[in-house]
């Protein structure tokens, strides 16, 4: 059963207004089916690099949309109870696959399941080397993209090395043996976006994820774009401490992690 959209109202002018969560981490859910109530659907179809088997991108848009979702990650655990999960209640034709994903498998592991070219919605969030998968990806062109960016790297433009075995578990940081080190900035990933045809729309409330719509579609539907800067906001979580107990700025969270090996994009 498809549910129908809402009407969209062009009255807000932040994604940030829209957010909620019935299966998201940080109000994905609500920013997907604000976007889609403008844009429409077309293939209702999704891949998502990097889950979780209780919270993730794809469910909201598989129970509500029909969407049929390709996940692909690299813990057992993760892939065995979504697909139990979804062959005895969902039902749907999504298909949790693990693998651990590198430059040279990413494209080959997508095409083995996702037959068309235009999809929906790419969503990736590996806490790794998301930059340089989603920069090798060519095998899909979707139609909106979902990153996680790293706002402890602030406004620098940057990621970190490629590392076919990167666990950020693996570098450790003051304060209070935190993991800083992953992933790539926000400037960063808005490049890369740019290069391969998409333009920034916007980033959650707690500087966890940023948002891109295709270049011709924004065009299609004028929707409102982004530099980087404009729509940057810190992690919550670290800039208010509540793991490490030590509220800290993200330009001052970038001083713990400068001595750790970056490319500069």
């Amino acid at each position: 059963m498809h549910f129908p959209l809402k009407k969209f109202d062009q009255s807000e002018k932040s994604l940030n207004d829209y957010e909620y969560s019935l299966f998201s981490q940080n109000g994905e859910d609500g920013i997907f089916n604000h976007i889609f109530n403008k844009i429409g659907f077309t293939s209702r179809k999704s891949v998502e690099i990097g889950f979780g088997y209780k919270e993730n991108n794809s469910l909201f848009l598989i129970t509500k949309h029909d969407f049929e979702s390709l996940l692909i990650d690299g813990q057992d655990h993760n892939v065995d109870v979504f697909n139990f999960f979804n062959n005895k209640y969902l039902k749907s034709k999504s298909v949790a696959v693990k693998s651990w994903i590198t430059k040279d498998n990413i494209n080959s592991t997508i095409a083995k399941y996702v037959h068309d070219i235009s999809i929906d919605l790419l969503s990736i969030d590996i806490d790794g080397n998301d930059y340089w998968i989603w920069e090798a990806i060519n095998s899909i062109e979707p139609r909106v993209v979902i990153l996680e960016y790293n706002a402890s790297f602030y406004n620098n433009s940057i990621t970190i090395p490629y590392d076919i075995n990167f666990d950020r578990t693996n570098f450790s940081n003051k304060p209070r043996d935190s993991h800083w080190y992953h992933g790539a900035s926000l400037k960063a990933l808005t490049k890369v976006s740019k290069r391969k045809g998409y333009k920034l729309v916007g980033t959650d409330s707690k500087g966890i994820n940023c948002f891109f719509i295709r270049d011709e579609i924004v065009k299609r539907y004028n929707i409102k774009t982004y530099e980087a800067e404009e729509v940057f906001k810190p992690h919550y979580t670290r800039v208010n401490g509540l793991l490490t107990k030590m509220p800290m700025e993200s330009k001052k969270q970038f001083e713990m992690l400068k001595d750790f090996r970056f490319v500069k994009v």
